[in-house]
C-alpha cells in the first residue's frame, strides 16, 4: 500500500505546490462538497505543525465517477498534484485515483468566522 502524505507536504508552504505531477496518498476529513463543474469535495489532513502550510486540499472527483462520501466521512485518496487555475490564484488540488473510505459521520470542529479574506490564502 502506498505511504501516505501529510496534506500540508502537498499544499506546500509557496504559492504552487512543489509536488505537482506527483502521485501521493493523503487522509482526512471531508469538510465541504462541490458540485457542478468540478465536483469534489474540501479534505481536511491532520495538523502538520508548520503554519506556513495549509492542512486542507481539494480533491478532483472527476475521475472517480462523482462524490462517493459525505462531510464528514474520513478517506484516504491516492492521486496526481495538480495546480488548478494560473498564478495567484492557483488552487492546488489533488485528482483522484482512487478512494478508500476509513470512517463515516466524525464531528466536525465549529466553522471559525473571519472578519475580512487572509491575504494569504494558502495558510
Amino acid at each position: 500500500s502506498a505511504q501516505v502524505v501529510s496534506v500540508g507536504s502537498v499544499q506546500g508552504s509557496g504559492e504552487r505546490s512543489p509536488r505537482v505531477g506527483e502521485t501521493v496518498t493523503v487522509e482526512g476529513v471531508i469538510t465541504a462538497a462541490v458540485e457542478g463543474d468540478r465536483p469534489g469535495w474540501f479534505l481536511q489532513g491532520r495538523e502538520d505543525g508548520d503554519p506556513a502550510t495549509s492542512d486542507a486540499l481539494f480533491i478532483v472527483a472527476e475521475n472517480i465517477g462523482g462524490l462517493p462520501a459525505a462531510v464528514g466521512d474520513s478517506l484516504r485518496v491516492s492521486g496526481t498534484v495538480a495546480e488548478l487555475g494560473a498564478g495567484q490564484g492557483s488552487l492546488t488540488a489533488l485528482r483522484a485515483a482512487t478512494v478508500s473510505p476509513l470512517q463515516t459521520k466524525i464531528d466536525l470542529p465549529r466553522p471559525v468566522r473571519i472578519a475580512e479574506p487572509p491575504a494569504d490564502w494558502e495558510r
